[in-house]
Parts: C-alpha cells; sequence; structure tokens
C-alpha cells in the first residue's frame, strides 16, 4: 500500500489538524471581539475569570497601520467581581506581522501568525511570560500566557470570538 508523502504517518501531518494561518493580520483581527479569559494561581488551585469584550480599531490620531486594541470586562475573583479595562497598540509591519505595544509605547511582543502557531516571550522585571497564539479559525483566536517569576505564577488563557456584525 503506497502513501501520499504529503500527509499521514511519515510526515506527522494531518489535514484535520493542520494549522490555520492568518496572511493579512490587521484585517483579521479588525473589528469587536467576546473573550473569556481563565486566570489560573500556579500553586494555589485559584481560578479568576474574567468575561467581556475587546475591539481592535483605528484612532484618528493614530497612522493606518496601527490599531488600538481596548478590553473591558468582569473580573470575578473570590473576593468579589470587578470592571477590569486593558489597552495596547498594534503597529502592523507589512501584512502579516505586527508590534504589540502597551498603551504607554512600550514594546511587548511581535505577533505573526502567518505560519500558525506563535510563540513568544517577555521579561517583566523578574517575572518571565512565555506567550502562545493560534488562530483557529477566521472568527476564533487563542492566546495562552505562562508567568513565573517572585511576583507571578499564573496560566492565563484567553478565547477569543468574532462578535459579527
Amino acid at each position: 500500500m503506497a502513501f501520499d508523502q504529503n500527509k499521514g504517518i511519515e510526515t506527522g501531518r494531518s489535514f484535520a489538524v493542520a494549522p490555520f494561518r492568518i496572511d493579512t493580520l490587521q484585517s483579521y483581527l479588525a473589528g469587536y471581539w467576546l473573550i473569556k479569559r481563565d486566570i489560573h494561581q500556579v500553586g494555589e488551585g485559584q481560578k479568576v475569570t474574567l468575561n467581556g469584550s475587546a475591539s481592535f480599531v483605528v484612532d484618528e490620531k493614530s497612522p493606518a497601520d496601527t490599531l488600538i486594541y481596548n478590553e473591558e470586562g468582569l473580573l470575578e475573583t473570590p473576593e468579589g467581581k470587578f470592571d477590569a479595562t486593558r489597552s495596547y497598540i498594534y503597529k502592523f509591519i507589512g501584512s502579516a506581522l505586527a508590534e504589540v505595544r502597551f498603551s504607554d509605547g512600550e514594546f511587548f511582543h511581535v505577533l505573526d501568525l502567518s505560519a500558525g502557531p506563535l510563540r513568544v516571550e517577555h521579561h517583566c522585571g523578574d517575572d518571565f511570560y512565555q506567550g502562545l497564539f493560534r488562530a483557529v479559525d477566521t472568527n476564533t483566536w487563542l492566546s495562552v500566557w505562562r508567568i513565573e517569576g517572585p511576583r507571578k505564577k499564573q496560566v492565563i488563557s484567553t478565547h477569543y470570538m468574532r462578535v459579527n456584525n
């Protein structure tokens, strides 16, 4: 029996689990998303959740190659429920690559989903962040951050689902 050399056991490739690639990152991200975030405190067994929304929009004060990310939601902790917000700046360098910056302009990480899932790293003081980003399909993507250091030991998983207008 002959096997197709482009898929199957010989190459470890499967069309059912092939990575979803994003070649035009700015147009993929642009718009509105529902978010569900789970924050696990490693070693404590504590779980915090956030449910909310996020937007990637053009700001008239920013260049055309930039989207502003704004997020708001309800953070549910053992201590209570709190409103939460976060903002980032996405500056696009070509069609598939973005520099992600904090709202003050400080560099955070790059984002490039043109080859499928992406791993990134970031140091924040003595804490070390390892991120994984993966587009699931045209309307869903995920981010997972593992944070280790003297101040934090967390795994943060965020599920983004596009809001269809």
